[in-house]
Formats: structure tokens, C-alpha cells, sequence
């Protein structure tokens, strides 16, 4: 993703350049127009302005031929006021010329979209990395929470066993004790007799809950373990996948700076 930020960043940059220099040439070109416009404008009015003068030259020897032959002194332009136009002291407006279109030219622009086709390209592929990454790292948690679901499964039922037990043994124990307190009247070696029975299976009783106990919670352990492990397990499997993305944009930078 960086390369292809970085490659995009540069295109564009160039595409500046190109747009920029095309319409500096533009604006050059429009200058040259214009300055030839106006030198045209130029030479017509100094055309003008000398055929002006070369007639008004011409009237004013016609006009003395004339006196000449007729034997007169007087010229009558000489001695009538000439009244000259208000335009003769007006400077000419500068000629107007519309502005040349920047032209970029089409190898730049194709090469432009090139380099962005390229980006795109670049892009596609760390999309797809990163999904593939993505999915690894997703299939290794749904894995783990399965098998630790699976074991608290077990567990519980483990525990259940145990309560079960549990009060099957103190149902016992209480049905043991009403009994012999039934038989204490018969005889009190009887009753001592039973009571040291339904302790002695009370005991025993308790002593396999607590072994059913000790098992369920060494099976709830043994679980967590497990989890964490595969926890571990997911982490360094999107990691792993990570380093792949890596390595490929390495390899395809690398790739791409020899030119192939």
C-alpha cells in the first residue's frame, strides 16, 4: 500500500509538471501570436499613414504646378488652417488575440493512466493479501473458541456429574441416618454400629466428590491451556500472514525497481 501511494503520489506530480509546462508553452505561444499581430497592425498603419502622406505630397505639387502656370504667388493650403483629427494623437489599442489551448501531449497522458493502472494493480493485490491474512487469522479464532467451547462442554459436565454425586450422597446419608435413628430404640450397639457405617460412607462419598471435583478442575485447566494455545497458535498464524504481505510488497517493489 505504501508503494502504491508512493507510485500514485509520483505520476501526479509528473502530470503537474506536464499540465504546468503545457501551459506555460500555451502562454508562449500566445505571446508570439500576439506580438505578431501587433507588428502586422504595425506595418499597415505605417503603410497607411505613407500613402497618407505621399497623396497629400502629391496635392500640394499638383497645387503649385497649378499656381505656377497660372502666374500665381499664393498657395492656399499655406495660408488655410489645416485642422488635424482627434485620432492623429491617439496611441492604437493593443490587438487582442485569443489564448492558445495547453495541448498535453498524448504519450503523457497515456503514460499517466499507466502508472495509475499500475496502482491499482499494486493495490488489488494487497487487498487480496490482506484478506487471505485476514481469513487465516479468523478460521485460527473460530477454531479455538470451538475447541474451548467443546471443552467447557466437558467440564460442566464433569461438574455436573460431581453435584449430582453429591447429592445422591447426602440423600444417603440422610436416609442412612433417619434409619438408624428409627433403630436407635433396638439397641445402642446397633445404633453406634450404623452411624459408624453411614459416616464411614459419607465419608467415602465425599471423598469421591472431591476426587470428581479435583478431575473437573483439572480438566478446566487442561482447557484453558488449551485455549490459550490456540490462541497463541491464531496470533502467530496472523502475524505469519502479515510477514507474507510484507515480504510480497518487498518482492514486487523490488521487482518493479529493476523494470520488469
Amino acid at each position: 500500500r505504501i508503494e502504491s501511494d508512493r507510485i500514485e503520489q509520483v505520476a501526479r506530480s509528473e502530470f503537474v509538471k506536464v499540465e504546468s509546462a503545457a501551459r506555460a508553452a500555451a502562454i508562449r505561444e500566445t505571446a508570439i501570436h500576439a506580438e505578431a499581430v501587433a507588428e502586422a497592425l504595425k506595418l499597415q498603419i505605417v503603410a497607411e499613414a505613407e500613402a497618407e502622406a505621399a497623396k497629400i505630397k502629391q496635392e500640394v505639387l499638383k497645387e503649385i504646378a497649378s499656381k505656377k502656370a497660372s502666374k500665381k504667388v499664393e498657395i492656399d493650403n499655406k495660408i488655410t488652417e489645416i485642422v488635424q483629427s482627434e485620432e492623429l494623437h491617439v496611441v492604437p489599442d493593443v490587438p487582442q488575440v485569443e489564448a492558445v489551448a495547453p495541448r498535453i501531449e498524448p504519450e503523457h497522458i497515456a503514460n499517466f493512466r499507466k502508472s495509475l493502472a499500475d496502482v491499482m494493480r499494486i493495490r488489488a493485490k494487497a487487498d487480496a493479501h490482506q484478506l487471505v491474512a485476514e481469513t487465516t487469522y479468523t478460521e485460527a479464532h473460530t477454531s479455538h473458541l470451538a475447541v474451548k467451547t467443546q471443552q467447557d462442554a466437558i467440564a460442566a459436565e464433569r461438574l455436573a456429574i460431581a453435584d449430582a454425586l453429591e447429592a445422591q450422597a447426602r440423600s444417603r446419608f440422610t436416609e442412612l441416618e433417619t434409619k438408624t435413628a428409627k433403630e436407635m430404640d433396638i439397641t445402642d450397639s446397633q445404633y453406634r454400629q450404623h452411624v459408624v457405617q453411614a459416616e464411614s460412607f459419607r465419608k467415602e462419598k465425599e471423598a469421591e466428590v472431591m476426587d470428581l471435583r479435583s478431575h473437573a478442575t483439572a480438566m478446566e485447566k487442561i482447557a484453558n491451556a488449551r485455549a490459550q494455545q490456540l490462541q497463541a497458535e491464531s496470533k502467530a498464524a496472523a502475524k505469519c500472514g502479515q510477514k507474507d504481505v510484507e515480504e510480497l510488497e518487498v518482492n514486487l517493489w523490488a521487482v518493479q525497481q529493476r523494470g520488469d
